[in-house]
């Protein structure tokens, strides 16, 4: 950019909205997080975590499912562990619990990313499955029912 370009005589200056902590050394800089957002994501967290457990639940009465059905608890309990640190954050302030809940929560997005895959690959699976199926059954179509081809043959154009 061209500082003597008339273009940019009238322009408002960038805003910043970390200009307040520029002059401040990085140790000062920490962010503060609102404790009405952390009650709101704790709630959430434990609502999210419950409805994981009891999918995972109905997820095991299946044979084939039953390895996503595992994974997905063990993410809902993880997600419930980080939700109870972040209570505990809430009402002692101590912030170790914060770090304790992160860490549960990477636990929770890798083991519900784990169980995410495994749906998609057995989704991929069964489509694939009932494509064979459905070229098997009618390729051999003419040879299980001759006589609703005999009659099939009378309704063509």
């Amino acid at each position: 950019m061209d500082e003597n370009n008339p273009q940019f005589e009238n322009s408002p200056p960038v805003s910043n909205q970390y200009e307040q902590y520029a002059n401040q050394p990085a140790v000062d800089r920490q962010p503060q997080i609102q404790m009405p957002f952390l009650k709101s994501l704790a709630r959430w967290a434990s609502f999210r975590s419950v409805m994981d457990i009891i999918s995972g639940v109905l997820t095991c009465f299946g044979v084939i499912t039953a390895a996503i059905g595992v994974l997905q608890i063990i993410a809902g309990v993880k997600l419930m562990n980080a939700s109870d640190d972040l209570k505990q954050h809430i009402s002692t302030g101590d912030d170790f619990k914060i770090s304790s809940s992160l860490q549960n929560m990477q636990k929770y997005f890798k083991f519900s990313g784990i169980a995410t895959i495994i749906q998609l690959a057995f989704g991929l699976f069964i489509i694939i499955l009932y494509g064979i199926l459905i070229a098997i059954f009618i390729n051999y179509w003419k040879d299980m029912m001759p006589e609703f081809m005999d009659q099939l043959k009378q309704y063509r154009y």
